[in-house]
């Protein structure tokens, strides 16, 4: 049986971490998702190698985007459907979009607001 005296102890160290806690602050909420009215919509594509077609869509082709150049953060990645083809949202601003391949070459583009670019990668197989 909890004496009376201890019981009110017991809930006063509970105001107290119920009030420090609070004082806190909140945490900052996270940034909102892209806007879905810009971005890039592209195709995966391949030239050369032994495959027939020159050049061709490469379908499953992963894609990384980079916030300026190769050097910035990496900020999205897609994978290209069966056709090659892959689509982004992406805020405006200036991207760089590589293959997930050595011989990829990779391409800078701008995204306006309220519109999408329109891209074609390239992997150079030899």
């Amino acid at each position: 049986m909890i004496v009376p005296s201890r019981l009110a102890a017991l809930l006063a160290q509970l105001a107290v971490a119920v009030l420090a806690l609070s004082a806190c602050g909140s945490s900052p909420a996270p940034s909102p998702p892209p806007a879905s009215d810009s971005g890039v919509h592209g195709v995966s594509m391949i030239r050369g190698g032994p495959a027939l077609g020159n050049p061709r869509p490469e379908p499953g082709t992963r894609i990384a985007v980079y916030q300026g150049s190769l050097d910035g953060p990496l900020v999205a990645r897609a994978k290209a459907d069966a056709d090659g083809r892959f689509s982004l949202a992406l805020k405006p601003g200036r991207y760089t979009l590589v293959q997930m391949s050595d011989a990829a070459r990779p391409k800078t583009v701008r995204v306006p607001p309220n519109g999408y670019v329109n891209v074609k990668l390239f992997i150079e197989a030899k």
